[in-house]
């Protein structure tokens, strides 16, 4: 079920500037003359046939190299593009052939045409490009002396015989090839398997974030907005897409074996990282919004003809008219396409918004009356909300408004949980104490302002703090962009503690990290590790939400409040911190949780079960008051505080699996799911949260040896290989395929595996893919991952990812799969390593178990040996090593008492 709703507004994550300040050249450098020719294995083919090969162009691209740097040296050696060639329009066409050559290799022929307009006189050009091979280069005014690729910083570098005007507008015009390599990134090849069983090779992209540089030569960053003009060639009955339709319509036939050319509209003024096409022959559902907005949803035909595409058909018209509606922006293109490899509708709403070079925005909106229930945004606590946390808790993370980018990389590295989850927490909190009009007023009028314009951060805080104005809100004293400006531009995030003295309740805070050792003032901050925080709070006899401000350098305290009450802060956990309490008002909330949990709502028993665990992790509060905590959990079965619970719990999971406490915390797990479990059944139905809850249910008691539990996944299973019928129900499909695997024979896994191969709904194949990775046989794992990196695998690149991530979870494959990937790092790296999402999501579950000294060197000597191939997961595994530090010092402070605890219990 689909129920969050992203809508990305990005641009530099880079610096706080869009566009960073290059000077000029203002001398002709010379590059050095000594040069290695660049080899084309399979040369760009001519404009005028674009079937024959061109081997006699003079015009080779080549790599030039200066001193021991072995690259050249001038203006180009910065990350940033600079200020003074704006693109203005792209005139791109390329053909993707999809049949191999003789070596099995793929590739793409292209010309492009990017104009631009020079904003102070240089004679240098220099523009984004990775992975391609020039047989022409050429300036469409100026003659140009020599070209070279720069490939540090991954640019086309042209240098002019003569400066160009200042003012005047130019083109850089060239012929190009590429490998349509399946490498996931820029235009790449993807497949899959037709009714027929036979393999069909297709063309798509992904441009985001720093990937458009590998279809076309291009100033690929995004506030260097531009218009383009795409053409793409293709045989039958392959046909194209793309952001606009295509003019003139494909020609009704095409003789067998030959290309025709499909020419699409030009497209309104947008970044380089929105462009997408595809060349393939799927088919679609068609629908369109009560405005005409045409919407396709594009599959393979298998797919459309079982009606797999039918609800996104229905849905996606739905959230075009409610997304008008919010922003009060009308659609800007004349059509609307989904298919597995471009997600367009949500994302063209980004062509026409200004981008913000801070945050992915997830919404705090009402998109739950057009797709899920009122709960939507409860999910929000666990999915987002803690999620951030977690990172942000370390000495290794990172601001939102990201520093020292160096490298296309770094880059890629900042498409992480900071961007997209915190950046998602902060607008969500903003919104709350900004009020829902004031929110949507200052983002209606700062949408209006920058349509299709770069901006920053500082321009949208403008606009909301104009729009609480407005409203008759209260805008922080020290003014909104103040306030945020310590959310934005210092990593973190404080612990506010609530403790009773004279008066009230005093409020004080504190930078929060998770390792107890870790030195709170480093690495520096401007802002001292101290933010302006919106304080909601409640208490037990005042059960309404106040918002109190506390500022830097001022103490804050809160009257009004009963000795014999207990107090709540950040009730709804619609602020970016965790709160402590003294010992005597965590005992006051048990005590009420255990006596009747539903006066506490559910966003706030969940985050009170999670700041409890992390406090108690940071030694900055006892383990007996945070497990007590869980108990309520036998009479609480709503989903929030149960995913929050098993989620803080998942941590103790990962550190005593090895441990003599092991046994008797799989009891006390088994003991608080008990009443759960017998609360739900088999059968699937009620609200998109009572259908998650109903799997937590079903998947922690089977996880811990729930004999009835097990008996029933195994029994649904072994009545689908006998009978041939799949009858298990659609959401408990991975956890019926998992324990299915996990305690029966190898003959289970075979019998997912040789399903696995021929099925073709992706859904399913993702449950199998999970289910395969619960095995416990040794050489079952090691066969696995032989299937996924051969050259022929059922596991396509781009899920093997969550394969590996799969494995490393399960205890009996965790070290197999990790000595694996070890001895498979160059594979690893070179299909995932510019991938954040995927690179660091198999170094941080492979590596999240590590508690131990042998681990700890291990993970160094690791570092140290692909110190040249961590790419985006530097980062990674930076925090990798912080976590493996800060688990060993855990198991060694508190091991013993969760044990004694648990004893108790048990």
């Amino acid at each position: 079920i689909f129920c969050t709703v992203g809508v990305g507004l990005m641009a530099g994550l880079i610096n706080k500037n869009e566009v960073a300040p290059v000077a000029p050249p203002t001398t002709t450098t010379t590059p050095a003359k000594t040069t290695t020719t660049t080899t084309v294995q399979n040369p760009v083919t001519s404009a005028a046939n674009p079937t024959t090969p061109d081997t006699t162009s003079p015009d080779t691209t080549v790599s030039a190299t200066t001193g021991d740097t072995g690259q050249p040296s001038g203006p180009w050696t910065s990350i940033r593009l600079p200020p003074y060639l704006v693109p203005t329009h792209y005139v791109v066409d390329l053909r993707p052939v999809l049949e191999p050559d003789s070596t099995g290799k793929y590739w793409f022929n292209g010309t492009s045409e990017a104009k631009f307009i020079v904003a102070q006189p240089t004679n240098y050009i220099y523009i984004h490009s990775n992975k391609l091979s020039y047989s022409k280069v050429e300036n469409a005014v100026v003659p140009k002396t020599a070209h070279w690729l720069y490939d540090v910083n991954q640019y086309l570098v042209v240098e002019l015989v003569e400066q160009m005007v200042g003012g005047g507008e130019y083109s850089l015009l060239t012929e190009f090839q590429g490998e349509l390599a399946d490498d996931l990134g820029g235009l790449y090849r993807s497949s899959y398997i037709n009714s027929a069983g036979n393999q069909v090779v297709i063309a798509t992209t992904q441009m985001q974030p720093t990937d458009a540089r590998k279809a076309f030569p291009c100033f690929d960053e995004p506030a260097l907005k531009a218009t383009f003009d795409i053409s793409l060639s293709h045989k039958p009955p392959y046909f194209a897409l793309s952001n606009t339709p295509n003019n003139p319509p494909i020609p009704p036939q095409t003789p067998a074996g030959e290309y025709t050319k499909t020419k699409f509209k030009r497209t309104v003024k947008m970044s380089t990282y929105l462009l997408a096409f595809v060349v393939c022959d799927f088919d679609f559902v068609e629908s369109q919004t009560t405005s005409g907005t045409q919407t396709r949803i594009y599959a393979r035909p298998q797919q459309i003809a079982a009606g797999n595409a039918n609800y996104s058909a229905g849905i996606t018209p739905k959230i075009l008219e409610y997304f008008e509606g919010y922003f009060n922006v009308s659609y800007p293109l004349a059509k609307s396409g989904i298919h597995s490899f471009i997600i367009s509708p949500l994302f063209s709403f980004l062509v026409k918004l200004p981008t913000i070079s801070i945050f992915i925005l997830q919404f705090n909106i009402d998109i739950r009356t057009v797709l899920c229930s009122a709960h939507l945004m409860d999910q929000f606590v666990v999915s987002d909300l803690q999620r951030a946390l977690n990172v942000d808790g370390l000495v290794s993370s990172r601001p939102i408004v990201a520093e020292n980018v160096n490298t296309p990389s770094d880059i890629n590295a900042l498409f992480d949980t900071i961007s997209y989850s915190k950046g998602a927490c902060i607008i969500r909190m903003i919104n709350q104490f900004a009020g829902e009009a004031a929110f949507k007023l200052g983002l209606e009028n700062y949408l209006k302002e920058y349509a299709y314009g770069p901006v920053n951060h500082t321009q949208l805080f403008a606009f909301w703090s104009d729009a609480i104005d407005t409203t008759g809100g209260q805008n922080p004293t020290n003014s909104f962009a103040t306030a945020m400006q310590s959310w934005t531009l210092q990593m973190g995030n404080p612990v506010v503690t609530l403790t009773r003295g004279g008066s009230g309740v005093v409020a004080t805070q504190q930078r929060f990290l998770l390792d107890p050792n870790a030195d709170k003032s480093q690495p520096p901050s401007p802002f001292g590790y101290i933010w302006t925080v919106p304080l909601w709070y409640s208490t037990q006899s005042d059960p309404s939400v106040k918002l109190t401000w506390m500022y830097p350098n001022q103490d804050t305290t809160l009257t009004g409040v009963a000795s014999s009450d207990y107090i709540i802060g950040n009730y709804g956990g619609f602020g970016y911190y965790l709160v402590n309490y003294d010992n005597d008002n965590w005992m006051k909330i048990i005590d009420q949780l255990n006596n009747d949990y539903t006066k506490i709502e559910a966003k706030t028993r969940g985050q009170l079960i999670y700041d409890s665990f992390s406090l108690a992790r940071a030694g900055e509060l006892h383990y007996n008051i945070s497990l007590s905590l869980t108990e309520f959990l036998k009479s609480d079965f709503y989903y929030v505080p149960w995913e929050s619970g098993l989620d803080s719990l998942g941590y103790l999971d990962q550190m005593l699996g090895r441990s003599k406490v092991y046994g008797v915390y799989s009891s006390y797990l088994l003991s608080l799911v008990e009443p759960l479990y017998q609360n739900v059944t088999w059968v699937d139905g009620g609200s998109h949260l009572d259908q998650y809850q109903r799997v937590n249910a079903i998947w922690t008691a089977c996880s811990y040896g729930h004999l009835d539990c097990i008996t029933n996944a195994m029994t649904q299973f072994n009545q689908w290989k006998t009978t041939g019928n799949n009858n298990i129900t659609a959401n408990l499909r991975t956890s019926v395929y998992c324990n299915a695997v996990r305690y029966g024979g190898s003959d289970n896994w075979d019998f997912l595996w040789g399903k696995y191969q021929v099925e073709s709904n992706s859904q399913e194949k993702a449950k199998l893919e999970y289910g395969l990775s619960c095995t416990r046989s040794p050489w079952v794992v090691r066969r696995f991952l032989d299937f996924i990196v051969a050259n022929d695998s059922a596991v396509r690149k781009q899920d093997a990812s969550s394969v590996f991530q799969d494995l490393c979870y399960n205890e009996y494959a965790r070290d197999i799969t990790w000595d694996f990937l070890r001895g498979n790092w160059d594979f690893i790296y070179g299909v995932y390593g510019t991938g954040f999402f995927s690179f660091s999501g198999i170094i941080s579950s492979c590596t999240s178990h590590f508690s131990t000294q042998f681990e700890l060197q291990e993970l160094e000597a690791f570092k140290a040996e692909n110190a040249d191939q961590l790419g985006s997961g530097v980062s990674s595994v930076d925090q990798a090593l912080e976590k493996t530090k800060t688990n060993i010092q855990w198991r060694a402070d508190y091991e013993d008492i969760v044990f004694a605890w648990l004893s108790d219990r048990v």
